[in-house]
């Protein structure tokens, strides 16, 4: 007795966890037990305590409900309540805490009945093992994620509660309720990004995909993840370097990425691949510190003294040296890479000589620009001119006929300038 309310306390405590969130494609509701009865149409599982995935469709009471609502007798309501709740045991799926026999015995079933058709071809053994392999690697998949996002929502729940402490009743449970799946998004988030970092496309589209159904559910998935799949630090280093694929912001960027993935490189792996099975964990230890490169042990192996040259530790490839890129993006420089200095850079030199002018380079096109500027000096106040057509306004506005005086443009200065007329040319006022 005592056990069994132990069982309710603890399922109902999940409920009130806002667990009818699963994003696995599509809507299913999970939960913890150690009802053993639950298992009965499915695998034998020894651990005590197991995850188990039951399709969303199973709301029995609001089923019974909703089908007795002409008939609102007690009867009506019992026999659809338990044809359904039959219903659900059956679809129900449970697994153990390690995944490691998932759909085992359910698998080969499965595998049996859709061979039925070739039974007297030699083909039948063929289609068992190949129907078998797929379904395990489906039931395994689901099983890993199940409990991983079980063990997301544990945390979350945690959180959650610490974030909406200073909110009351309904106010609260919205924001418990937002706060849960946010933080399980961001989790599941955080995984697909950790995954994409650490195994290479092929592999972590297979991961990510390892839950999808058997035939064009996991094809799709596998093709939709490959066509989207680009190394991380590549694309995080494009980000940081406004979106330029090469230059030495884009090298150093990836250099560092890389740098600090492989610290941890095997850890994050096995952990990634095994979730919370120790036994999983340390043999993908054992065997990713076994083929890690020379180099992961002493980084100074990849040192080849050349500064025209970024070398690089890759936990799966070893040492790289790749060909440093000096191109800045500015057209308004000349590079070359010195083998002991690495990149140099000569800037393209702009001066038309003329002191009103601030001469810079345009980084775009190449071009020299000469902006004339008032600030330069005092005689650049009667405003800019290349020849002494341009002047004539200013003489204008001046009134220097007045004064026997008429305006010139100083191509010294690049400015216009009063100077007098000669006498002859004067006219007496």
């Amino acid at each position: 007795m005592e056990k069994t309310i132990y069982i309710l306390v603890f399922i109902l405590a999940i409920a009130y966890a806002d667990l009818n969130y699963l994003p696995f494609g599509n809507k299913l509701d999970i939960i913890a037990t150690q009802n053993k009865n639950l298992t009965k149409n499915y695998d034998n599982l020894k651990e005590t305590t197991r995850i188990c995935i039951t399709d969303s469709v199973c709301n029995c009471k609001t089923i019974a409900t909703q089908n007795c609502i002409i008939n609102k007798n007690t009867t009506c309501y019992e026999e659809h309540f338990k044809k359904c709740n039959k219903k659900c045991e059956e679809s129900r799926r449970c697994y153990g805490l390690s995944c490691k026999n998932a759909g085992a015995r359910h698998c080969k079933k499965i595998a049996k009945r859709h061979c039925k058709k070739f039974s007297d071809s030699s083909d039948y053994n063929d289609c068992i093992d190949r129907k078998t392999k797929c379904c395990q690697r489906s039931e395994m998949g689901t099983c890993k994620k199940a409990r991983r996002i079980y063990s997301y929502r544990q945390t979350c729940e945690i959180e959650s509660h610490k974030k909406c402490s200073l909110f009351k009743g309904k106010t609260q449970c919205q924001c418990l309720s937002q706060s849960r799946r946010e933080c399980v998004e961001h989790k599941i988030k955080i995984y697909t990004e950790k995954v994409r970092t650490y195994f290479n496309c092929h592999q972590a589209s297979k991961m990510l995909c390892s839950h999808k159904s058997c035939g064009f559910e996991y094809r799709s998935c596998l093709k939709k993840e490959r066509s989207i799949c680009e190394p991380v630090c590549e694309r995080k280093s494009r980000e940081l370097c406004n979106e330029q694929t090469n230059g030495p912001c884009f090298d150093e960027e990836k250099k560092k990425c890389i740098n600090k993935w492989s610290k941890n490189y095997c850890k994050e792996r096995a952990h990634l691949k095994c979730f919370n099975d120790n036994e999983c964990i340390h043999r993908e230890l054992k065997k990713c510190e076994g083929n890690l490169p020379s180099c992961m042990r002493n980084s100074t192996i990849c040192n080849d003294k050349n500064e025209c040259t970024s070398d690089i530790c890759h936990p799966r490839k070893g040492c790289i040296h790749k060909a440093i890129n000096c191109d800045d993006n500015d057209k308004c420089t000349s590079e070359h890479c010195d083998k002991v200095l690495g990149c140099v850079y000569k800037r393209k030199t702009c001066d038309d000589k003329k002191l009103c002018t601030t001469d810079t380079c345009d980084p775009q096109t190449g071009h020299c620009v000469f902006t004339f500027d008032k600030r330069n000096s005092c005689k650049c106040n009667t405003g800019a001119c290349e020849r002494n057509e341009d002047c004539r306004e200013w003489g204008r506005y001046e009134k220097l006929e007045l004064s026997c005086q008429k305006a010139i443009c100083d191509t010294e200065v690049g400015a216009c300038v009063a100077v007098q007329k000669k006498k002859k040319m004067c006219t007496k006022m």
